[in-house]
């Protein structure tokens, strides 16, 4: 399986990991602690404290 790993979860990144998801990617974010939209999203997500 193919992956992309995204820097940054914010909105402006939900239209690049919704073309990765609809593509058949795994999608990994990373990004800091926040309530970012990405991170329910990704199949994978990192937060930096």
């Amino acid at each position: 399986m193919k992956k992309v790993m995204i820097l940054g979860a914010g909105n402006g990144q939900l239209p690049f990991l919704n073309i990765c998801k609809s593509k058949g990617y795994k999608v990994i974010v990373v990004s800091n602690v926040g309530n970012y939209p990405c991170f329910d999203l990704a199949d994978k997500s990192y937060k930096n404290l």
